[in-house]
């Protein structure tokens, strides 16, 4: 039986960005904020400050987090994830990165819950 990574091959999915903000966080401390020692050489740009002029909104209710967490870790693709809660892909992507920089997600439990899926 394929494994979940080999059925996504192909499909527009979040799982190298998942690992990397996820588990491999690490590399990235210290670089939350930005240098305050050095001085400021030019014009500062705000990663996604207009989102949602290009059609892809931030907001979530929050009653629906919870669920969308459990379906996450279950292994539901951000496809589905995507049609269950009637939104786009990147905002599924970005709300998958944005919980689990919060801790809310974990990538080990959820490729846990797909082997056991596949085995």
């Amino acid at each position: 039986m394929p494994t979940h990574y080999e059925i996504a091959a192909g499909k527009r999915t979040v799982n190298k960005l998942e690992k990397s903000y996820i588990e491999g966080r690490k590399q990235f401390e210290g670089l939350k904020r930005t240098d305050r020692t050095r001085m400021a050489t030019g014009k500062v740009y705000y990663a996604l400050d207009d989102i949602d002029s290009y059609g892809v909104f931030l907001e979530w209710y929050e009653e629906d987090l919870e669920e969308f967490d459990g379906l996450y870790h279950k292994g539901v693709s951000i496809e589905r994830l995507a049609e269950r809660f009637n939104r786009l892909e990147d905002e599924v992507g970005l709300l998958i990165m944005d919980r689990a920089i919060k801790g809310h997600l974990s990538v080990k439990t959820r490729e846990k819950n797909i082997r056991k899926l596949y085995n």
